[in-house]
């Protein structure tokens, strides 16, 4: 089609007014990520998360420890994809770092507080980021609950979206002395 990132297109715009042509994984709008290829191609990507704690249950007082793995399963490198992570405000003396496999970039390697980082992911990409946190001493008994969540750049077609985001709950118990 010709749109403004195809702009060499040959064939009339895409008009689908009723919304019956399925055009998955083929989109109507966006950035051709191959303009010298004939047709369009989007940036197709299956990012993902996890996050677990260590130790749970945890007593107030004493320190959680996260892992946070994002992924790109692929098939495309994603450049400016977001990692996001806003801990809970309960906790102290928030520390991280981040370790990389596959040529991921633009993390940022260590820091302290909420992790927002905009990255770069080939295809087999990973960044495990691990986070500290101190417990209040005064904590109340109950839990803690943070969830991490990484986001596909704009005009991607992302094949899952149900490992975008991943959660740790975490039982505070009483303070032992």
């Amino acid at each position: 089609p010709t749109i403004a990132s195809n702009p060499g297109g040959t064939g009339q715009t895409i008009i689908d007014a009723a919304g019956q042509v399925d055009y998955v994984p083929f989109l109507p709008n966006g950035v051709d990520t191959q303009p010298a290829i004939r047709g369009f191609q989007p940036s197709i990507a299956d990012l993902s998360i996890t996050k677990t704690d260590v130790a749970d249950p945890v007593s107030a007082g004493s320190t959680v420890t996260y892992t946070i793995v994002v992924t790109n399963n692929g098939p495309d490198t994603q450049t400016g994809a977001t990692v996001s992570d806003t801990l809970p405000a309960s906790l102290t003396n928030v520390t991280f770092t981040s370790v990389v496999t596959g040529g991921a970039t633009g993390n940022t390697a260590s820091g302290t507080g909420n992790i927002n980082d905009t990255v770069t992911l080939p295809s087999a990409a990973t960044i495990t980021y691990t986070v500290t946190g101190k417990v209040p001493s005064n904590a109340a008994v109950g839990t803690l609950t943070n969830t991490a969540t990484v986001t596909a750049p704009a005009n991607t077609f992302e094949t899952d979206t149900t490992n975008n985001s991943s959660t740790a709950t975490t039982t505070i118990n009483q303070r032992v002395d």
